[in-house]
């Protein structure tokens, strides 16, 4: 058990040491604006299918249609993207993301929000 607290505080005191790090909160700040943007462009699609169709079903399936493509090609994503400048690709697949997210402002179905979401 005293080795147990022992390893545990040298553990926190380097957590520590990291979030003191004058570089660090900035990428920690980052981080948690794009995931709770995430999160509010999943409660956005939800809510949007929701109000499109009325169908439970229909928020599953968009749920499906955003796991799927992760699950399929995640696995393969990492050996594609070492072959290319990946400073480019997350500019690009960024900017292709926007404009999908802006063409919700003008949904034109619910088919719309499965594509957005995949």
């Amino acid at each position: 058990m005293p080795n147990l607290k022992r390893r545990l505080g040298i553990t926190g005191r380097a957590y520590i040491d990291v979030a003191r790090s004058p570089s660090y909160f900035p990428l920690w700040l980052s981080q948690l604006v794009s995931s709770f943007g995430d999160t509010l462009h999943y409660i956005a699609l939800v809510v949007l299918v929701l109000e499109i169709t009325g169908q439970g079903v229909a928020v599953a399936a968009l749920v499906v249609a955003e796991i799927l493509p992760v699950l399929i090609l995640g696995p393969v994503a990492g050996v594609v993207i070492d072959r290319f400048d990946r400073r480019s690709i997350l500019i690009g697949a960024d900017l292709v993301r926007a404009a999908l997210v802006v063409s919700l402002v003008w949904p034109q179905g619910a088919w719309h929000a499965y594509v957005v979401a995949a």
